[in-house]
């Protein structure tokens, strides 16, 4: 009924000298917790969504596993947990009704998303650093163009969007909290 966790190995190829690495103490924690909140998932009390599984940090280290590896594989995962979490909106609600908000919610984020170039988010003070503007701006130029239609719009595209520096430039943590509900409502809607 449910898809399964494929591909999420708790044991992750070791980072290479010099690449980024996370602390492997952490990763193992934290995919055993996810493999027991998956195999023993209660929809009305779940122990573990999609959204823990986004929004996971782990410490930077040397000699950890090859961030990139795990990156892939929490990727994996989220997509498996919002799976179960459709699934479930499906049976209870219908798929019109998920359609409904997961439209909803899309075009909230649009609407977030539409200001003005330069001023679509709040800045950092001049002297501190923030996401540099023009390459935010452009990246939510592609989105847009992506929620209208225009171009296919994927969570996973989202997820790998990296920002230069810039003193002044966009509050960091702004930027973060819409891609954020954007990579959410893409999943949701199956846009993973």
């Amino acid at each position: 009924m449910f898809a399964k966790i494929e591909n999420v190995n708790p044991t992750f190829p070791k980072a290479k000298r010099g690449a980024l690495a996370y602390d492997r103490a952490q990763v193992d924690t934290f995919v055993e917790t996810a493999r027991y909140a998956y195999d023993n998932y209660d929809h009305l009390h779940p122990a573990m969504t999609a959204a823990d599984v986004r929004r996971v940090a782990f410490d930077i280290v040397k000699k950890g596993y090859a961030a990139s590896a795990v990156d892939e594989g929490l990727e994996r995962l989220e997509n498996a947990f919002a799976e179960m979490e459709r699934e479930y909106l499906v049976i209870t609600f219908g798929w019109e009704e998920l359609s409904q908000q997961s439209r909803a919610r899309i075009d909230a984020v649009s609407a977030q998303l539409s200001g003005l170039p330069k001023s679509r988010f709040a800045r950092v003070p001049k002297t501190a650093i923030g996401y540099r503007v023009s390459d935010v701006d452009t990246f939510i130029n592609d989105v847009l163009a992506g929620l209208n239609g225009e171009s296919t719009l994927r969570a996973s595209w989202v997820r790998r969007a990296i920002f230069r520096p810039q003193k002044g430039g966009y509050n960091e943590t702004d930027v973060d909290l819409v891609l954020d509900d954007l990579i959410a409502a893409l999943v949701a809607s199956g846009a993973a």
